[in-house]
């Protein structure tokens, strides 16, 4: 297994990533490697699909929003 050190880590970010160890009853070292897991195996994106799918969306508008429209639209359900 490789090894890492980590110095200048800035106090808040220290004490923030020591409580989630504490709290996810990992060593400081294992609560690190999970995290670098988390970031690194998110899905990517598929750029093209999202685009397609805005394009269709997009094109079952019709007419344009004004700006009135558009934020009662965006915040319906929203308290």
């Amino acid at each position: 297994m490789e090894e890492v050190v980590l110095r200048g880590i800035p106090k808040p970010l220290y004490e923030r990533l020591k409580l989630r160890a504490i709290q996810n009853h990992r060593s400081l070292d294992s609560e690190v490697i999970a995290s670098l897991e988390v970031i690194f195996n998110k899905e990517q994106i598929d750029v093209k699909a999202l685009l397609q799918r805005a394009r269709v969306l997009r094109s079952k508008i019709s007419g344009q929003l004004v700006d009135g429209e558009f934020f009662a639209l965006k915040n319906q359900g929203r308290p």
